[in-house]
């Protein structure tokens, strides 16, 4: 089973007091939703107070008196307390991978590598029609990407079950792929440093497309 670091342990617990459920404490942190269910069932709950209207229930959102709208309790992010440190890391035009990094090794950072990407992806202004666009075109063409390489797929089962797979397991499958590239004399050799269960369908349908382009190349 994975074992908890202590950091973890005390994010775990506070996030938990805040109200946050085990499906998005284990989405913020990294491990899995059955380890911080079993972390959480072996420490004594904290009381939850029944009457008076002074105690809100921390499990329910909070709701702004002056809008009426609703807001999520608690820190808004596990990055913010790092703000400045990644807003310079970014100027200096480090990747989400190298920051979330340093958090790790430099200030000891409990969270997961999507906590911090979801972080630095707030910055980008949305509240204009042209980011919305590209957002939306962004989206698209993610989406037609999964979908055209899953029909394309040999074996119609395994593309079918590929085609309703969330985008990020799309990436980690088929598109982040560890791969050490060597150049040996006039030609590049491709090697793949880890192994998934989609490795034989993604070679299949490489070779399919590198076949179909061939037919329509013609000769």
């Amino acid at each position: 089973m994975y074992q908890l670091k202590v950091n973890q342990q005390k994010s775990i617990v506070a996030l938990h007091e805040q109200g946050w459920s085990g499906r998005r404490i284990a989405r913020e942190l990294g491990p899995d939703r059955g380890t911080v269910r079993i972390y959480l069932a072996g420490i004594s709950k904290p009381a939850t107070p029944h009457t008076g209207s002074a105690d809100a229930d921390p499990s329910k959102p909070a709701t702004d008196p002056h809008t009426g709208s609703v807001g999520m309790g608690g820190p808004a992010s596990l990055c913010e307390p790092w703000r400045e440190q990644i807003e310079q890391a970014l100027a200096r035009g480090l990747s989400i991978q190298r920051i979330y990094q340093d958090l790790v090794t430099q200030r000891q950072f409990a969270g997961s590598y999507y906590a911090v990407r979801r972080f630095v992806l707030r910055r980008v202004p949305v509240n204009d029609l042209e980011s919305n666009w590209a957002y939306m075109v962004m989206t698209a063409l993610a989406w037609n990407l999964k979908a055209w390489f899953a029909l394309l797929m040999p074996e119609r089962e395994r593309g079918l079950e590929l085609l309703k797979m969330e985008f990020r397991g799309f990436l980690q499958a088929v598109i982040q792929l560890p791969c050490q590239i060597v150049r040996t004399g006039r030609k590049l050799v491709y090697r793949i440093l880890s192994y998934n269960g989609w490795l034989k369908d993604f070679f299949a349908t490489f070779e399919r497309i590198t076949a179909m382009s061939a037919a329509l190349s013609g000769p």
